[in-house]
């Protein structure tokens, strides 16, 4: 279980037609869980974590296989946006074209930024001499894909840069490449025009300074570029997935918004700062120092687990002065409620359960504890 609230779901591409994309069955599952952590971390506490395992159901090894996350940001005011992309961090982002997010569905100023970052992607292929995970290394054991490409377009039909209507469409898209089959271009409008344009390829749209391959920052600012209604995907790929293979990806969701007045670009910053905290969170698997600045509660022990009769909760370890204690069951349903003080060092609990899987939580004002526990 992870986080304070958290959603599962799971869905296939072979119970019905596929209207969106238009293609074949492949035989692919996919079981997601969505989950989030209240804190008093801001970076944490606007933030909403994605796992996906995905599954090859078929009968067929998948080659040259891309998976995404596609965004519709419509961040305020959805018709004066701008994204761009960080390649070393894997995160893809949205940002207002000025300092004023107008409108009546904008922000005003102090316009807010939002990204998708790529913490954890499919297993790349072994010896495919590509630095997969942005970190200067090829091929180490275990190295995942993150971002291998960012590509925005608008909410036009019938572009080679707009709404994608084919299956090959799609599938250019995942890689970087245009609904026409034409390569990214880095520079102008990643077509080969507009102020900055190149003939260099690119899987990358608008990084600004974060793709050592080029020298010229690239953002949709020095490409003249109007802000609007902005799309964009950010791929993993290509691996390779066996029949009945499992592969995971993970991505968060993060919203910044700056005080400091006068440009649209501050809250970017601070995004790309949150996302350092988010991934540093994620690779130490939401346990570490970092996870108790960001408002988890530590000292407090639960045992034995699994129980056979009693369940202890012992406060002895913690500063806390005051907390609500509440037991649910694993569909959720509040079984017991109390307060702590901290007059008293324990709390004994489940005599009167039922065989099953329950979960403990303490939370005070500005931080939580949960744990599940196991009666057999």
């Amino acid at each position: 279980m992870f986080g304070d609230k958290a959603i599962w779901w799971v869905f296939n591409d072979i119970g019905n037609i596929k209207t969106e994309t238009n293609s074949g069955p492949i035989g692919i599952e996919v079981r997601a869980l969505a989950y989030a952590y209240s804190s008093s971390n801001s970076a944490v506490n606007n933030t909403t974590f994605y796992k996906y395992q995905i599954i090859n159901r078929s009968s067929s090894t998948l080659f040259q296989t891309h998976a995404g996350i596609w965004a519709d940001p419509d961040l305020g005011n959805a018709s004066d946006d701008y994204v761009g992309c960080d390649v070393t961090r894997s995160l893809g982002y949205v940002y207002n074209g000025d300092a004023d997010d107008d409108g009546v569905s904008g922000y005003g100023l102090l316009p807010p930024a939002a990204g998708v970052d790529i913490l954890n992607g499919p297993l790349a292929d072994l010896n495919d001499n590509t630095d997969n995970d942005h970190d200067g290394m090829v091929d180490e054991p275990g190295e995942s894909i993150t971002m291998s490409s960012f590509i925005h377009y608008y909410n036009l039909n019938n572009y080679p840069n707009g709404n994608p209507n084919t299956t090959n469409g799609y599938y250019y898209y995942l890689q970087g490449i245009w609904l026409d089959s034409l390569p990214m271009f880095y520079g102008g409008n990643g077509r080969g025009s507009g102020p900055g344009a190149t003939t260099s390829s690119t899987t990358f749209m608008y990084p600004d300074n974060t793709n050592s391959l080029f020298a010229t920052p690239w953002t949709m600012n020095t490409a003249g570029l109007i802000p609007g209604d902005c799309r964009f995907l950010t791929g993993c790929g290509p691996f390779t997935m066996q029949p009945g293979e499992v592969n995971y990806m993970s991505d968060a969701v993060i919203w910044t918004r700056t005080s400091t007045a006068g440009s649209n670009m501050p809250s970017v910053t601070e995004l790309q700062s949150a996302s350092d905290v988010v991934q540093s969170l994620f690779d130490d698997c939401f346990t570490t120092t970092g996870l108790q600045e960001a408002g988890m509660i530590k000292g407090i022990q639960v045992f034995p687990n699994p129980f056979n009769k009693n369940c202890t909760i012992d406060f002895s370890e913690t500063d806390l002065k005051e907390a609500r204690i509440r037991i649910f069951n694993i569909k959720g349903q509040l079984l017991h409620e109390e307060k702590y003080i901290n007059s008293s060092n324990v709390l004994i609990f489940g005599e009167d359960f039922h065989a099953g899987v329950y979960v403990v939580e303490v939370r005070d004002a500005n931080s939580v504890f949960s744990q599940r526990v196991v009666k057999y």
